[in-house]
């Protein structure tokens, strides 16, 4: 064989074991969205089977389809932004179903079972809003929290929290709202959220923040606590 045939027959090979990893890459990227978008929908299935109200958007897939009018596509690739599982028979082994929930920003999870490792399932998500009122949130749950650190809104009303695992949510700085009625929360409670200086309204009603922390407002109780207005232990910060 000439070296020129050689050099022919090298490169033919080449371009052909080129054009064969190409096309397993494609097939494997096309079974991994297959697989993200089935345990997706197998997800959103059982949500709503348990009286889940989820607001979605377009998934990646779909939002890339329709940049060529493909939009078909919209209803097999739906991604949930918020999920409202308030006052259902939801737990910590439930959770599990958020996992592929990439894009979600918003879970109500009030009144439900959840307590502590369930909310591992969450960690990492970009959420911004997250409610558990009256969840008997335990002390793994609060360590879970730390791991949101995108969130903006919170709410504990009538959870195990206390001047002890509050330290939990020094992290949390981009709150804005935090709702910490009806817990066994004191001053010193109130004392630990310095590092939260977005924080712009702090709901206290039934806690034992006393007046003399109320009054003393963002100067001394509050110290670094800039954007917030005034303490009420009974109502609001504005």
């Amino acid at each position: 064989m000439l070296p020129s045939d050689r050099r022919s027959a090298t490169y033919s090979l080449a371009r052909l074991l080129f054009l064969k990893a190409i096309f397993l890459s494609l097939l494997l990227l096309t079974a991994w969205v297959g697989v993200r978008i089935a345990s997706r929908h197998i997800a959103l299935r059982t949500l709503r089977g348990l009286g889940a109200h989820i607001e979605t958007v377009p998934g990646r897939l779909a939002e890339f389809c329709n940049r060529f009018h493909v939009t078909w596509f919209n209803e097999y690739d739906p991604e949930p932004t918020a999920v409202f599982l308030d006052d259902q028979a939801f737990g910590d082994e439930e959770m599990k179903h958020l996992r592929s929930f990439d894009l979600i920003t918003s879970l109500d999870l009030d009144r439900t079972q959840v307590s502590g490792i369930g909310l591992s399932h969450i960690s990492g998500k970009q959420l911004t809003h997250l409610s558990l009122v009256r969840t008997p949130i335990s002390e793994s749950g609060l360590q879970c929290l730390e791991c949101l650190t995108k969130l903006e809104q919170l709410n504990l009303l009538g959870t195990q929290l206390t001047d002890l695992n509050i330290q939990h949510l020094k992290c949390l700085t981009n709150l804005t709202r935090l709702n910490l009625g009806y817990t066994n929360i004191t001053d010193d409670a109130v004392e630990q959220l310095r590092s939260l200086t977005e924080l712009q309204v702090l709901e206290l009603p039934g806690t034992f923040v006393t007046d003399s922390a109320a009054q003393s407002g963002p100067a001394r109780t509050l110290g670094g606590l800039g954007n917030l207005g005034r303490l009420a232990p009974g109502g609001l910060m504005l």
